[in-house]
């Protein structure tokens, strides 16, 4: 599996750093609203009612949205970018972050599938 996520980040560009996977590097704090953490789901942008500290978006958040153009023109990465933007700016959170499963080679990232349908490295793909 690890060769499979290095080859993925490797092949869209993205680098490792070392140290890239530490701890925070925010100061903790015992305010319920910056130290609390949600991982949603659903069919639209989320919008919570309350702020969160952390909100963590995956690929199940705006399914509707990001895959309404079909199968092979999904915008998934895009999506999941505009809804931290959405949070951000409605101060619902000040930390966002993106979840993606690399090691799926999942068609619906853009960055991912980019990958998978170009000629010189389609053959590292079923």
């Amino acid at each position: 599996m690890a060769l499979a996520v290095t080859l993925m980040f490797l092949l869209t560009g993205l680098h490792l750093t070392a140290g890239a996977f530490g701890p925070p590097t925010w100061e903790p704090n015992w305010n319920l609203t910056e130290s609390t953490t949600i991982q949603p789901s659903g069919d639209s942008f989320f919008a919570p009612a309350h702020t969160w500290g952390l909100i963590s978006l995956d690929w199940s958040v705006a399914r509707s949205i990001w895959f309404e153009n079909g199968r092979n023109k999904t915008n998934c990465e895009a999506v999941s970018t505009e809804g931290c933007r959405r949070l951000k700016e409605a101060g619902k959170t000040s930390r966002c972050f993106i979840y993606h499963n690399m090691e799926l080679a999942l068609e619906w990232e853009e960055t991912q599938r980019a990958v998978m349908y170009n000629p010189q490295t389609a053959d590292y793909f079923l």
